[in-house]
């Protein structure tokens, strides 16, 4: 912050310096009547300080300036235009940036307040499954946010697919979002009751039912949970969270693990 700060107040000062030269020029070059009284009073402090040569910059300054003034009093209705533009635009300059800062301070506090919707593992969350019925498992589900989430969805499905991934999942039936509900900030019992699409084949369950507890002879194909949470927040903003989580291939109910991609929340 106190870096871009500085870098402003330095874009400022030299916008001021560069106006600044650019009207002792004009003056000097464009103002006949100036360029006279700088003349006459540069010769006249010349003569006076003849023999005095560290005076010659301090004198040019003064002679400057006081014809810098009565160019200004012989043209004040100008001047006063110029002004009065200066002004404006300082003043919307400042008006800009008061409604940037009113803006940000609007959005982190948004930020702070919104409702965040997102699913919860416990250690007895599993996926099951038998060859020929849907495969089913009752995640959680909470808002960790300070205000409601409303107009809550849950699209979700379970597939059996190659782990790692090498293809995308099958897309998600908009159909099975379910009934909309509200869940409150920090409300607690709600699970999620999630089947698959379709049943699960002989050849499905063959590929990712686990058969040993040892993580070298853990099955090429898993179980997949995913999905996504659609809600809005108090503001009326829309939101998405996704998720998904893997089985872990080995071991007896074979437990499920969040997956290093598709936990995206918005």
């Amino acid at each position: 912050m106190t870096r871009d700060k500085l870098r402003t107040a330095s874009v400022w000062g030299l916008r001021l310096l560069v106006l600044g030269a650019f009207f002792v020029a004009a003056e000097n070059y464009t103002a006949p009547k100036f360029s006279e009284c700088t003349s006459k009073i540069g010769a006249y402090q010349a003569a006076k300080n003849a023999h005095q040569y560290g005076l010659v910059f301090s004198d040019f300054i003064r002679g400057q300036g006081v014809c810098t003034l009565s160019l200004i009093d012989r043209h004040n209705g100008f001047f006063s235009f110029l002004g009065t533009i200066a002004i404006a635009t300082f003043t919307l300059s400042l008006w800009r940036s008061t409604d940037r800062l009113w803006k940000s301070a609007e959005n982190t506090s948004r930020w702070q307040l919104r409702a965040y919707v997102h699913v919860t593992l416990t250690g007895n969350t599993r996926i099951t499954a038998n060859a020929g019925e849907v495969a089913r498992s009752v995640p959680g589900l909470i808002n960790s946010g300070q205000t409601p989430a409303m107009d809550v969805l849950v699209y979700s499905n379970i597939c059996v697919a190659d782990f790692p991934l090498t293809a995308s999942l099958p897309p998600i039936l908009i159909s099975s979002g379910g009934s909309k509900a509200t869940i409150y900030p920090g409300q607690t019992g709600l699970n999620l009751f999630i089947e698959s699409e379709a049943p699960i084949t002989e050849e499905d369950m063959q590929l990712a039912t686990p058969t040993s507890n040892n993580p070298s002879e853990a099955k090429s194909h898993r179980f997949y949970l995913y999905g996504f949470v659609s809600y809005k927040d108090v503001f009326g903003e829309s939101h998405t969270t996704n998720f998904r989580v893997v089985t872990s291939g080995v071991g007896g109910g074979s437990p499920i693990l969040w997956c290093a991609d598709g936990n995206e929340m918005t």
